[in-house]
């Protein structure tokens, strides 16, 4: 059995035409971000969804997404961390950014994580964090901002336990080569992500030192920073059978501003 996992930054909602190349790959599951759910989608597909929120509070006219083939049995889950109540907090202030489900695999039920890390923080004052929790959060860039980025790994540390399988992917707005003109964080979070057994499925099969690009700048159009990614536990990196990054010709057609990541794994039947 195969499977198909598609992770894309659809931009604005997603045109028609993006919505038609989504559809046109087959996945199994995608996890979508800055998605607006088109009519009939239902019909094909189990769909998990909640509008963002801006830096305001107000809801965006779009959000993240897990969205599942009809095929296979998937049930929406709460992000509600085990411990440390201030997790919670953040991530509710970021509302539809990030979203999750549970969907039934031969090998037992994967927990699929959709994320959109804005390009804005929270004061930490505003998350109920202890200074002691301050002390430990991950990489923040100031003591006194947290990222969406801290957030989920904080998250993740907590839920990552046993052999209960992960598969994260999203826009985190984090490239290693914007510690090379704001300082460091970037590398620092793609670090600790590693840290908690999660293997980087586009590094395994594109093994750039540097980093694979699949944002298209809106300013001099440059293609250089790596925004998106998808990682997984490994026990599911171990049925990968390939990974790679959307033609380019998503920008020239103007169909987002990012390029999906495409994994294929070989299940058991």
């Amino acid at each position: 059995m195969g499977l198909k996992i598609v992770t894309w930054n659809m931009k604005c909602g997603g045109s028609p035409e993006a919505w038609d190349y989504l559809l046109d790959l087959k996945p199994h599951v995608a996890l979508l971000q800055e998605a607006v759910i088109p009519e009939g989608i239902k019909d094909q597909y189990i769909v998990f969804h909640r509008s963002a929120l801006s830096k305001s509070g107000r809801n965006q006219p779009w959000g993240s997404a897990v969205v599942v083939d009809r095929r296979l049995r998937a049930t929406g889950v709460e992000l509600t961390p085990r411990a440390r109540p201030w997790i919670s907090i953040g991530l509710e202030k970021f509302g539809g950014s990030f979203i999750a489900a549970d969907v039934a695999m031969p090998q037992g039920n994967v927990f699929f994580l959709s994320c959109h890390s804005p390009a804005w923080n929270l004061p930490v004052a505003e998350c109920g964090i202890s200074k002691a929790a301050q002390d430990e959060i991950r990489g923040s860039a100031s003591p006194n901002d947290i990222w969406g980025t801290d957030f989920i790994w904080e998250y993740l540390r907590d839920e990552l336990v046993g052999d209960r399988q992960f598969v994260v992917g999203g826009d985190f707005n984090c490239s290693i080569i914007f510690d090379d003109t704001w300082g460091s964080g970037n590398q620092e979070f793609i670090d600790s992500m590693a840290s908690l057994g999660l293997v980087d499925c586009v590094r395994k099969y594109r093994p750039d030192p540097r980093s694979t690009p699949t944002f298209k700048n809106p300013k001099g159009g440059k293609v250089e920073h790596q925004l998106d990614y998808l990682w997984m536990t490994e026990g599911m990196a171990a049925l990968l059978r390939n990974c790679e990054v959307g033609s380019r010709e998503i920008f020239e057609r103007k169909l987002s501003d990012h390029l999906p990541i495409i994994a294929s794994l070989g299940l058991k039947s």
